[in-house]
């Protein structure tokens, strides 16, 4: 359990407890967690079967266009929520910004590039369809970027930091 969640869930206990001594203290924290104080919804693991959960992403440098739109699929599905936090959501990762339920940190920075394939060139008929595999992903705002511009980026991707997409109507994670 997280400090931020024993908060949430702290007893009356544990609260009064805060201007007694120390070891009250620590015996209502203990009482808190045994009757069941963590919370339903703690972050999960991206690839949790959990549903409802809260998938923290975090210092997350991209992958598969095609696997990350699957696990978006399944985050779909299951109703989870994803919170995009860190320092980088770079390439795919970006992709998170089409899950149903969605926040991100205003110091996440967000790296946007054009799909690509190591080892041998995209046709350009490729080169749309990932393209628009993934701008599907991005809110409509976004979307319009990526497809005119965003997506001619290769060896130096665009920078837009959460604080921009918040700006923009992105929740903002709490």
């Amino acid at each position: 359990m997280t400090v931020l969640n024993f908060l949430r869930t702290l007893s009356a206990c544990a609260l009064e407890a805060c201007n007694l001594r120390r070891p009250v203290l620590l015996v209502c924290l203990a009482w808190t967690l045994a009757m069941g104080g963590a919370s339903s919804v703690e972050a999960a693991k991206p690839g949790s079967q959990q549903p409802g959960a809260t998938i923290v992403i975090s210092n997350d440098y991209g992958g598969s266009v095609r696997k990350r739109k699957a696990e978006i699929q399944k985050i779909n599905r299951l109703g989870q929520t994803v919170e995009i936090r860190g320092s980088v959501c770079m390439s795919s990762c970006t992709m998170f910004l089409g899950a149903n339920s969605v926040c991100v940190t205003p110091e996440t920075s967000f790296a946007f590039h054009g799909p690509y394939r190591f080892f041998s060139k995209l046709t350009p008929l490729e080169f749309d369809q990932w393209s628009k595999v993934i701008a599907h992903h991005y809110p409509s705002f976004l979307r319009s970027w990526y497809m005119q511009t965003g997506r001619y980026r290769s060896g130096n991707p665009a920078r837009v930091k959460g604080s921009e997409l918040i700006r923009h109507g992105v929740a903002q994670c709490p």
